[in-house]
């Protein structure tokens, strides 16, 4: 990354905002229809599924949050390449747990029975 010129790392930190900002988005809707399923249906899940799930969508929300602090850091401050690499190291590996948290969310959430 510390080959692109400071507009081209610019567009890329503005690309990535975009996309946390949608996920964020898309957490808060997931957040409202889970609860709204949970209200249908008759028997009531796993307590255990639902504090397991509930955990991994806060981890999750609390990752995408500090992923927009950073990116929105990196877009207004003017650093030197030491400070912007220290940055999407950081990024890198908040996104990998993030995306670890989404996939064992999805096979959490899918299959209640693995608890």
């Amino acid at each position: 990354f510390n080959d692109l010129s400071l507009l081209e790392q610019r567009k890329v930190s503005n690309t990535l905002l975009f996309f946390v900002k949608v996920g964020e988005i898309s957490l808060i809707v997931l957040l409202f229809t889970g609860t709204a399923m949970l209200s249908e249906f008759g028997k009531m899940s796993a307590s255990l599924w639902v504090t397991t799930s509930s955990i991994l969508l806060f981890i999750i929300g609390a990752l995408l949050g500090m992923m927009h602090s950073k990116l929105k850091a990196l877009n207004s401050l003017n650093l030197d390449k030491f400070q912007i690499y220290k940055y999407y190291k950081r990024l890198r590996i908040y996104s990998w747990i993030t995306m670890l948290s989404v996939v064992l969310a999805i096979l959490v959430m899918t299959n209640p029975e693995i608890l």
